[in-house]
């Protein structure tokens, strides 16, 4: 596909192509196929990424469901800086406790180099995405009763 510049009233730049009208309605249809065809790449690529229940994930196993739990959890386990927490302070300004926002503290929770080499940083982050936003919820909970306790106690 070729890109280029449609100048109005017969003006250009240097460099730059004129083009007619059919030939720019052309460049549309084409960009347009090109939007269609990225669109359903990623719809394929998200249904490869996505944990689906599907029949045969019906059919484990006990022991396979309850080893894929154990290897799930222990990946996630090596993954994650453990002292690594969502901090919560007192804004005096707007008189309310501001935490570190969950991109924040996912940047710095994980530590990339114990991600499986089989994994990369951006299907890690989609596939535990659920169990991330759970532990940041807790932790930040922990943290806000953590800040209100000591401020009661300052007072």
């Amino acid at each position: 596909m070729r890109w280029v510049v449609y100048c109005f009233e017969g003006t250009s730049r240097q460099g730059e192509e004129k083009m007619n009208k059919t030939e720019l309605i052309t460049e549309v249809l084409n960009l347009y196929d090109v939007i269609g065809a990225l669109k359903n790449q990623n719809e394929k690529l998200a249904l490869n990424q996505l944990p689906s229940n599907s029949v045969a994930e019906q059919n484990i196993s006990f022991i396979d469901k309850t080893m894929i739990e154990v290897g799930k959890k222990r990946v996630l386990e090596n993954v994650l800086y453990s002292w690594r927490e969502v901090n919560v302070k007192y804004d005096d300004e707007t008189n309310t406790y501001k935490a570190t926002s969950f991109e924040n503290w996912i940047e710095k929770k994980i530590n990339k180099s114990y991600i499986p080499s089989y994994i990369s940083y951006d299907g890690f982050l989609s596939y535990f995405h659920n169990d991330l936003e759970k532990m940041y919820a807790k932790e930040k909970e922990v943290a806000l009763a953590k800040a209100k306790k000591e401020d009661e106690e300052n007072e």
